[in-house]
């Protein structure tokens, strides 16, 4: 069995917090990761299992995104565990390997601000504006359905949200936008 404790894109898309854990007396093996770009294709995944340390059951590690040929943590990022353990002999319903989903949005949240910042809303209720706000409403559908597709396990439908937001998100650059940086703008899903 493969535990999932932390997979986070952290310090502003700089580096991968990974906290993962397998049974006692078993090892994490492997770690491979792909980007939404080049998802389950093998000649194309960045092996990540020369960051682990080997010593127990549980690995904690943060590794820089530029020592792994990434730029910037963005989008989705898919990581995929493997185990020493067995899980065939004892648990029918243990993932090993085990696959881990981090995300960071926040240009998204960033665009969708842009295009609510620009709406004058007033008491009008025949206002012009109709398209601007179809297109808020849109992205906010899209960002909502990433998550919900996620959930469920539709990750190519979600890749192809991302690639519709990131059109709609180029149709007008922001201005007075500032950047987005946090330390923790994401999350995680295991499956």
């Amino acid at each position: 069995m493969i535990i999932i404790n932390n997979l986070q894109i952290i310090d502003n898309g700089s580096s991968l917090a990974i906290d993962i854990e397998t049974n006692e007396g078993y090892f994490i093996s492997s770690i491979i990761l792909w980007t939404m770009d080049n998802f389950k294709n093998p000649s194309l995944s960045i092996d990540l299992s020369s960051y682990i340390e080997g010593i127990n059951n549980q690995e904690s590690l943060i590794i820089p995104v530029n020592d792994i040929g990434l730029t910037n943590s963005e989008d989705l990022l898919f990581v995929e565990f493997t185990s020493t353990y067995d899980a065939i002999e004892t648990c029918s319903t243990c993932q090993n390997p085990a696959l881990g989903i981090t995300y960071n949005l926040s240009r998204y949240y960033q665009c969708l601000m842009n295009y609510i910042s620009d709406l004058n809303i007033s008491s009008c209720a025949n206002c012009d504006n109709k398209d601007s706000k179809n297109i808020v409403i849109t992205i906010n559908l899209y960002i909502d359905m990433i998550y919900k597709s996620l959930d469920i396990g539709y990750y190519d439908q979600a890749i192809d949200i991302i690639k519709k937001l990131k059109k709609l998100c180029s149709l007008r650059q922001c201005d007075n936008c500032p950047n987005i940086e946090c330390s923790n703008c994401n999350n995680f899903i295991q499956y």
